[in-house]
């Protein structure tokens, strides 16, 4: 599904071992991320993909979405939006207040239904440390011991 999402959205496919590393990631002994899958009559209709986060201005906690994906024959019949509740609901029982998530410009559909269950947020920019520039920086980094 991974890669149906990504190609939804125009962006490049994912690395060709993603599918082994979400594996080792999510789903061993120390998860760093939790997926639900949404299905009807054992048929899987899509996925949500969330972790805990904090933000101190609040001081509080609160979950960080990454992927949120439908299949296409799906779509339109309310599975985003209860994948969406079913996170809040176990945000809320984990004392959580709030999901943040980010949606590509260009996205208008999945800003459309974002808007229905939140608000854009137009007071800062995503920025993203990454690639080469997140190497270099951690290489100024002293050991640590």
């Amino acid at each position: 599904w991974l890669r149906a999402l990504l190609a939804d959205i125009d962006e490049p496919p994912p690395p060709e071992d993603a599918e082994l590393r979400i594996r080792a990631d999510g789903f061993g002994g120390d998860p760093a991320f939790t997926a639900l899958i949404a299905e009807r009559a054992a048929v899987p209709l899509g996925y949500v993909l969330y972790w805990p986060t904090y933000d101190t201005e609040t001081a509080g906690r609160g979950l960080w979405l990454s992927d949120l994906y439908v299949v296409p024959g799906a779509r339109r019949s309310n599975v985003g939006r209860i994948l969406m509740a079913a996170i809040a609901r176990r945000a809320v029982a984990g004392d959580a207040r709030f999901i943040n998530l980010l949606v590509l410009e260009r996205n208008q559909r999945a800003r459309a239904f974002y808007r229905t269950i939140g608000q854009e947020w137009h007071e800062g920019y995503a920025c993203l440390c990454a690639g080469e520039r997140f190497n270099a920086l951690a290489d100024e980094a002293p050991a640590i011991a």
